[in-house]
């Protein structure tokens, strides 16, 4: 998991060892799987870093230690820092024939042991294990407070009660009282629904502690009856709460909201504001939608409009290649003496082909032209609809920013409604 991963690499890890071959093999080789290593040559060095971590207001989050070391051995280091902490995991690094030492290892609560010769696969697959213990140990540490912090909060806005395995209240809060009329000291030893209605049928009950004892989240409305038999409904939810391990379920946590009718009005407005975020979103992605269009549509524009511009400078071209081959013609055909022409026997019929060329060629040469002045028609055409794409496109832009900026501000006064709504959500 992506989450266990990040933290392993950032635990701090104290290594004590003597031996400078093996500490730097095995400091290489913690290296490339922890980002924060401290070597020490031995057991009153790795004490003084202890101390030194600790002054900062910080901690080591495993120790690996070699036992036999001058100066002080891994047992008396071990044995001090027990003195301050008595949780922090610890590997000792021992000989197959250290028996005295390992039994004083296992009183000082020595979480795993290495032997000599050193084998790395090994070491992997201990600090693996113990490092999925030290995260398993922190998330549940980091969900424990903040579930305390969400107690804390819902105690002073709802109907709180615990309930141990049982099904007897253990503790109630002073709202709980305040609604049901009960005191304290007549709630506390009572079956949880002391509370139920007469027209709570006594199945739905059973039905609702079957759902906790599996482990899932109770949530439901709830008719109850206070102790003058008043009658009020609440928004319920009955939580497991579990033990160190995850596994064992040690109490559960009842939390209650009054249902009434200013509640219904938050929900509904609440309802309604997530109906036009949802309807602004689906405005905005159609106008998205028409955007691209657009966008494609100009893509499209801007492409013919090359062709275009290819196809008029190829006829602009053919256009002054013939003006230039008629000029030539011209000059040399036509300026061609009247004497020479009226010396010829056929003067007539080669005048009437001369003529006949000039009058193609004019003729062409208008074709030329009319093709040109519609090729440049077509281009102001076309610049026009691109202009008009580009005022759309800005225009679609500037829409859908606006409506960004709504869906923002409706969404942020969503999250302040869900500020001051009930927390019954938390526990699922």
């Amino acid at each position: 998991m992506k989450e266990f991963e990040i933290y392993k690499k950032e635990i701090n890890i104290l290594y004590v060892e003597d031996d400078d071959t093996t500490r730097e093999k095995l400091t290489k080789f913690l290296s490339r799987k922890f980002n924060n290593i401290e070597s020490s040559i031995n057991g009153a060095e790795g004490l003084i870093k202890f101390h030194e971590k600790k002054s900062k207001n910080e901690k080591f989050d495993l120790i690996i230690s070699d036992i036999n070391m001058p100066m002080m051995d891994g047992i008396t280091m071990l044995e001090k820092i027990r003195e301050i902490d008595s949780t922090i995991p610890v590997i000792l690094i021992t000989a197959r024939t250290e028996t005295s030492n390992l039994l004083k290892a296992i009183h000082l609560h020595v979480e795993d042991y290495i032997t000599k010769p050193l084998d790395l696969e090994v070491i992997d697959a201990k600090l693996e294990k113990i490092t999925k213990d030290l995260f398993y140990r922190s998330s549940y540490e980091s969900q424990k407070k903040e579930l305390e912090n969400y107690i804390s909060i819902i105690n002073q806005e709802a109907i709180v009660s615990k309930i141990n395995k049982e099904g007897i209240i253990t503790f109630v809060n002073e709202a709980f009282c305040n609604i049901s009329l009960y005191n304290e000291e007549e709630l506390i030893g009572q079956p949880y629904y002391i509370t139920k209605h007469p027209d709570v049928s006594d199945s739905i009950v059973k039905n609702i502690w079957k759902t906790v004892l599996k482990g899932e989240t109770w949530t439901g409305t709830y008719k109850n009856r206070a102790k003058d038999n008043s009658e009020y409904f609440s928004k319920s939810k009955i939580v497991p709460l579990y033990d160190s391990t995850g596994k064992e379920i040690e109490e559960y946590l009842y939390i209650q909201f009054i249902n009434t009718e200013e509640e219904h009005i938050k929900r509904q407005n609440n309802k309604n504001i997530l109906q036009q975020i949802s309807f602004y979103k689906k405005s905005i992605a159609n106008m998205q939608k028409e955007l691209n269009t657009s966008k494609e549509e100009t893509a499209s524009l801007i492409k013919n409009m090359h062709d275009y511009e290819t196809r008029y400078n190829e006829i602009n071209n053919k256009r002054v290649d013939l003006l230039k081959q008629l000029e030539s013609y011209e000059q040399n055909n036509l300026e061609n003496s009247k004497l020479q022409l009226m010396a010829k026997k056929d003067k007539n019929k080669q005048f009437d082909i001369i003529y006949d060329s000039l009058t193609k060629a004019k003729s062409l040469n208008a074709k030329l032209e009319k093709q040109i002045e519609e090729l440049l028609k077509l281009e102001e055409r076309n610049n026009t609809a691109l202009e008009s794409y580009r005022e759309k496109e800005v225009d679609f832009i500037k829409r859908i920013n606006n409506l960004k900026d709504l869906v923002s501000n409706l969404e942020n006064e969503n999250e302040k409604l869900k500020t001051n709504k009930s927390l019954l959500s938390f526990g699922k």
